[in-house]
C-alpha cells in the first residue's frame, strides 16, 4: 500500500488477505492495524499503516495547493497495481479515517480499489481548519490513519439455458404465426400446388402457429 500527494509513491503500509480468522485488531510495534472478517471461512483482511505515514507539513502543503491524494495497492503475487485518487482536503476533513474496497478476481488477484475518506457531515471546510503541523505540535501527537478494508469478488450467476423451453402465451395474448418453408408447402398441396404453380409460377406459402414465444 503506497500513497502520494505529489511526485512518486512512498510505502504507507500493507494489506494482508488470509483465511486465518485468528488475526485480531490491535496496535503492534508502532503500527495501526485494523482487521475485518465476514465469517470464519471467509477471508480475513488486515490493513497495517506505518506509524510515520502522516507528515503534518506534507498534509498542509497538499491542502494548500488543492492537490489530489492518491493511493496505490500492489498485488505481490501478480504485480498488478490499482490506484485511486481523492481530493487531499477530504482526507484532512475526514481526520484520516478511510475505507478501502478491494475488488478481487475469481483467483483472488487484485482487480481494482476504491478509496473513500469517511468525512463527517459536520466536518468543517478545509479553509476553517488550522494547519495540521500546529495542531500536532500543540497536542504533542501526530494523527494516524484509521483504515477499514472490505472486499468483493465474483459470484456464480444463474445458468441460462441455450434453448428456451416451449411455453404457451399468457392469457389474452397470441403468438406470431411463422411461415412454412416453400418446399414443404409445395409438397403438402399435391396436385393443387402443381396447378397453382402452373398459373403463378409458385405456390402460396401457408402459415401455422408456433408454440414458441
Amino acid at each position: 500500500l503506497g500513497a502520494a500527494a505529489a511526485g512518486g509513491f512512498s510505502e504507507r503500509g500493507s494489506i494482508v488477505l488470509s483465511t486465518d480468522a485468528s488475526t485480531g485488531d490491535g496496535d503492534s510495534n508502532g503500527t495501526n492495524t485494523a482487521s475485518t472478517s465476514a465469517s470464519a471461512s471467509a477471508l480475513t483482511v488486515t490493513a497495517t499503516n506505518a506509524a510515520d505515514c502522516v507528515v503534518p507539513s506534507a498534509v498542509d502543503d497538499m491542502v494548500a495547493s488543492n492537490s489530489m491524494y492518491t493511493i496505490q495497492v500492489v498485488d505481490d503475487a501478480t504485480g498488478q497495481a490499482a490506484t485511486a485518487s481523492v481530493p487531499g482536503c477530504d482526507v484532512r476533513r475526514a481526520n484520516f479515517r478511510e475505507e478501502l474496497e478491494l475488488t478481487l478476481s475469481e483467483s483472488g488477484s487484485l482487480v481494482s480499489v476504491t478509496y473513500i475518506p469517511l468525512v463527517s457531515p459536520l466536518a468543517p471546510s478545509c479553509a476553517s481548519l488550522g494547519p495540521l503541523a500546529e495542531e500536532a505540535e500543540g497536542e504533542g501527537a501526530v494523527p494516524e490513519f484509521q483504515t477499514t478494508v472490505s472486499y468483493e469478488t465474483s459470484k456464480p450467476a444463474m445458468t441460462v439455458p441455450l434453448v428456451l423451453p416451449k411455453v404457451k402465451p399468457p392469457p389474452g395474448l397470441s403468438l406470431y404465426p411463422r411461415k412454412k418453408p416453400a418446399a414443404a408447402a409445395a409438397g403438402g398441396e399435391g396436385a393443387d400446388g402443381a396447378g397453382a404453380g402452373g398459373n403463378g409460377g409458385g405456390s402460396a406459402a401457408a402459415f401455422e402457429e408456433d408454440e414458441k414465444p
